[in-house]
């Protein structure tokens, strides 16, 4: 569980820098291994927590290019806010509805002692990681360019070639006539 510590604080701004290790996020992607780096200012004004700052997280990645495992490091901005109100929480707990306002403020009790990121922290790392997974060894390089021997030019040289060599035991199938 991600958890900073409210309770007390006064209005203004808190600089945060936490190392949490991947094991104590449930549901993260299984890529992902080490600490959780999380680092930004968390600024209370109010009722009122925002938090922005910076999420990075080594993964450990297969190239989908040469098939090699290598490691990168991840990183996503995260600004969230939330807005301690027990009335809106307690409607929003007792009706079973979402815990976001029409801001998208996350609803949390005044006499709450932390808030938890977990779930912000789970997601932006889940939504950065790439899609398209290469090795800094071959990124930005064409297929052409790492494999040469399966290029297209490659494989047409390959045709023109086979296409001059004509099979002789093939040969008295060319003489039979479909009318």
């Amino acid at each position: 569980m991600i958890k900073i510590y409210i309770q007390g604080i006064e209005d203004g701004l808190q600089e945060i820098d936490m190392m949490i290790p991947v094991s104590e996020v449930e549901e993260l992607y299984p890529e992902y291994f080490g600490n959780i780096h999380l680092v930004g200012k968390l600024r209370k004004f109010g009722k009122r927590y925002t938090f922005t700052g910076i999420v990075e997280c080594k993964a450990s990645l297969i190239c989908d290019i040469s098939l090699k495992n290598f490691t990168k490091e991840i990183t996503s901005n995260m600004n969230v806010s939330y807005l301690a109100d027990t009335f809106l929480y307690q409607m929003a707990k007792h009706n079973s509805l979402d815990r976001k306002n029409d801001n998208n403020d996350i609803i949390i009790a005044e006499e709450d002692k932390y808030i938890d990121l977990t779930n912000e922290v789970r997601e932006e790392l889940a939504v950065s990681m790439p899609m398209k997974r290469v090795s800094p060894e071959f990124e930005g390089k064409n297929f052409e360019d790492i494999y040469p021997q399966y290029s297209v030019n490659n494989l047409s040289k390959k045709k023109n070639n086979k296409k001059a060599e004509i099979d002789d035991r093939w040969a008295p199938l060319k003489k039979i006539k479909l009318n």
